[in-house]
């Protein structure tokens, strides 16, 4: 999916109007084909309750919470304000799940599975360590339902070559 550039337009010059001159920033956005799918400021529903005990803190210390497009925003009578990832709630990895279990072809699934591992190396500080390995049982388990011919072992082999994980290739 092509990314989109939004360029922004600064320092006009007050007398002359010609656009040649005006100077420019060229800013891609951040977000990604599988955050985009999932749309998690419009889709979660994530309770106080939910982000007091993913902060480890009292329910009573949240304020208010703020869905924004790219993160949440926790204003807390402790610290002030605290932004969250989606991609660090629990939401995000059932959400994921969900739409690799609903994928119908084996190209599907690939793709997905993709988009899922761009957007994990993209934004690996933002991911919990387990999350990765848990999508990818759910990933096999929906490729053996949608391929029962190909045994799983021969899917992580084929993998592993997909993403030169382990590879060694020797030169005679």
């Amino acid at each position: 999916m092509p990314t989109l550039n939004f360029t922004i337009i600064f320092d006009i010059p007050p007398e002359n109007d010609d656009p040649s001159t005006y100077s420019k920033i060229k800013i891609s956005n951040p977000m990604t084909a599988l955050f985009r799918r999932i749309n998690p400021a419009q889709k979660f529903r994530i309770t106080k309750r939910q982000i007091a005990q993913f902060l480890g803190i009292s329910k009573s210390l949240i304020v208010k919470v703020e869905s924004w497009l790219y993160v949440l925003f926790v204003h807390r009578l402790d610290k002030g304000g605290q932004f969250i990832s989606y991609r660090q709630m629990e939401q995000w990895k059932n959400a994921v799940a969900c739409h690799l279990q609903k994928c119908s072809t084996w190209e599907h699934l690939e793709h997905l599975w993709n988009a899922i591992k761009f957007d994990h190396t993209k934004h690996r500080k933002q991911y919990v360590a387990s999350v990765l390995p848990f999508l990818d049982k759910i990933r096999l388990k929906c490729l053996e339902a949608i391929s029962p011919e190909l045994p799983v072992a021969k899917v992580q082999v084929y993998d592993s070559l997909l993403t030169c994980d382990r590879v060694l290739i020797s030169c005679g």
